[in-house]
């Protein structure tokens, strides 16, 4: 159930790692944030999903909290930049 949850806040990430334009020069920056952002979203969701399987945090938890973590940075950052 927290699966399409979870697939659109990495769609916000992605939507504010490119939200910069490319004739700023900071090309490099924007592709090396998106690959970081995504990096991180993946190593929190396999190390929460592994405390849950372990039985450390309840199953809801472990399901829900990568996405409500990643759905805020994305949010955050989004209107952030739109706002400048």
């Amino acid at each position: 159930l927290a699966l399409p949850f979870l697939l659109v806040a990495m769609t916000l990430i992605a939507a504010t790692v490119s939200m910069r334009f490319a004739r700023m020069g900071q090309s490099a920056t924007m592709i090396l944030g998106g690959v970081v952002a995504g990096f991180l979203l993946y190593v929190v969701s396999v190390l929460v999903k592994a405390f849950g399987v372990a039985g450390f945090v309840p199953t809801v938890v472990a399901a829900w909290v990568p996405v409500v973590v990643a759905m805020f940075f994305g949010v955050t950052f989004l209107l952030y930049k739109e706002d400048g």
